[in-house]
């Protein structure tokens, strides 16, 4: 169900890669690989980097030095999208970050939007989202109504999963769309 923005809304939490980043292009690290269930290992801290690293090397045929090399750069090839960020700027509410990114990646994201976290008033960085929990520990954290808040997205499982939280979820299809949706709901001029 999708839940009507107004004015209530308190917070707005956006999503990194894929909205404030232009897509990494881990796609095309991976290729055909099959490695679903070792990433989703990974993201949700079954296992560790140590292991990550080894496993994935294996699964590509290539050295853990030259894996880790290649996943940093390929997860992180995208760049700031300036037209998010601009409207990331003008949001009239609290806003911040809500990334599920991994150890390997933390530093990288921290340098690459240092102004982007500068000007957020909340990061929660590393947690995931692939669970409902998750979702509300955020509420519960930032001490507003569930539907005071809005998560945006380029994933529509998360979206639906915030959604379930009780929170308000848009999906991100474009700088155009989002722009469009938050001046609807009055969260910028």
């Amino acid at each position: 169900m999708k839940r009507k923005m107004n004015r209530s809304i308190e917070v707005v939490l956006f999503d990194v890669g894929g909205v404030l980043v232009e897509n990494p292009k881990f796609k095309i690290f991976w290729g055909d690989s099959d490695s679903k269930s070792l990433r989703e290992q990974f993201g949700e801290r079954r296992i560790s980097t140590r292991t990550f690293v080894k496993r994935g090397a294996r699964l590509l045929g290539i050295t853990q030095k030259e894996f880790l090399q290649r996943y940093k750069k390929a997860y992180w090839s995208g760049s700031i999208n300036p037209r998010v960020a601009k409207i990331y700027d003008t949001i009239q509410v609290r806003k911040g970050l809500y990334s599920d990114t991994n150890p390997i990646h933390m530093r990288y994201l921290k340098s690459k939007c240092s102004a982007l976290f500068s000007k957020a008033d909340v990061s929660i960085i590393s947690k995931r989202k692939s669970k409902v929990r998750s979702y509300k520990e955020i509420i519960r954290m930032l001490n507003v109504q569930p539907n005071s808040i809005l998560f945006i997205d380029d994933n529509l499982r998360y979206v639906r999963l915030a959604r379930r939280s009780g929170m308000v979820g848009i999906l991100f299809r474009s700088s155009r769309q989002l722009s469009f949706a938050l001046k609807k709901a009055r969260l910028i001029s």
